[in-house]
């Protein structure tokens, strides 16, 4: 990655509320005990900044008990998104202005299937960016997650981070293509669009890439349509298996679509976190999961650990992104 400065050096305008700056400490805290660097003072660009003082290493890192579940996964790539031509790069001009400064709102909307529906998976991001940027933007009558809990919040007019979650079971790409779905997702006015499908789609017996990449592009286009110069960011699944002869075997075609996604990202130009090969791809991404218990019965959705590991995988993989931006 190429050095480089912010596109608009932001200076930190005032200093964190209280609430925000104890959370941190003792985030921090619980991981090392390192001492608190000074704050920037309000002159200071936020790259200038030795080892940026408002994004500390530590935060990254998820709770021990989800790194030893994934430290017993085998074959796995490195956790980052990856952005070659910084197409994220306006999502992260908010956030950091957000956490430098405390005020503003940063909005996420998060498509899905059932993986995403389930809301463990994004409640994950969803509770430890609001840890990080402010939970004051929207009401919070949930406190518990699962499949009947409602992903849409209600904003307060508050400055924090709004994390919006859109999840619809047995969802493709195709799904998300009716004109109510994406009325309601640009209702939203995201500041940042992660679409997470593709289980789906490699499900049947046959699998067709032309298909999938023709109705992903329709769904994409029809985003882009609604909610024009927001950044995208695509997922791929995780990986599931499929019953044959009454005994699961590892579902080859999700290797197939996941090239597919990666593809597609890749001749757009579109960012992509590509869970299956950080979970341990073709060889290893199912049998990883389901070796460390984290899958449920059906060996196509998992338990509700599996879904706090895979949020913190896509936590920390922003958290990364953020680093990288704001250090070069």
């Amino acid at each position: 990655m190429a050095r480089r400065t912010l596109t608009k050096p932001m200076a930190v305008q005032r200093i964190r509320p209280l609430a925000f700056i104890l959370a941190t400490c003792v985030a921090v805290a619980a991981v090392a005990q390192d001492d608190i660097r000074p704050q920037a003072t309000p002159d200071t660009p936020l790259h200038a900044i030795e080892a940026p003082a408002l994004i500390s290493p530590e935060i990254a890192l998820p709770d021990i008990e989800e790194m030893s579940a994934y430290s017993c996964f085998a074959g796995t790539a490195d956790n980052v998104i990856t952005d070659p031509k910084h197409t994220l790069d306006p999502f992260i001009d908010k956030f950091i202005h957000l956490l430098s400064t405390g005020s503003g709102v940063l909005r996420i909307a998060h498509v899905g299937d059932s993986h995403v529906r389930g809301h463990f998976f994004p409640g994950v991001v969803k509770e430890k960016l609001e840890a990080l940027l402010g939970s004051d933007a929207v009401e919070h009558a949930y406190r518990v997650f699962d499949y009947n809990t409602p992903g849409i919040s209600r904003e307060t007019g508050k400055d924090g981070v709004v994390y919006q979650v859109y999840g619809i079971n047995g969802a493709t790409a195709q799904t998300f293509t009716d004109s109510r779905h994406i009325t309601a997702i640009g209702g939203l006015s995201p500041d940042l669009l992660i679409v997470s499908l593709g289980t789906n789609e490699s499900m049947g017996r046959t699998y067709s890439a032309v298909q999938h990449k023709n109705q992903l592009d329709q769904l994409i286009r029809m985003l882009a349509d609604r909610c024009p110069g927001v950044p995208l960011l695509l997922t791929t699944p995780p990986g599931n298996y499929r019953r044959s002869r009454g005994r699961y075997e590892v579902n080859r075609n999700v290797q197939r679509a996941v090239q597919t996604i990666i593809n597609y990202a890749t001749d757009k130009g579109y960012a992509y976190w590509d869970l299956y090969h950080i979970a341990g791809g073709e060889s290893r991404a199912c049998t990883n999961w389901q070796s460390a218990g984290l899958m449920q019965r059906d060996h196509i959705h998992f338990t509700k650990q599996g879904y706090i590991l895979m949020g913190n995988l896509l936590y920390n993989a922003i958290i990364k992104l953020i680093k990288d931006y704001a250090r070069y």
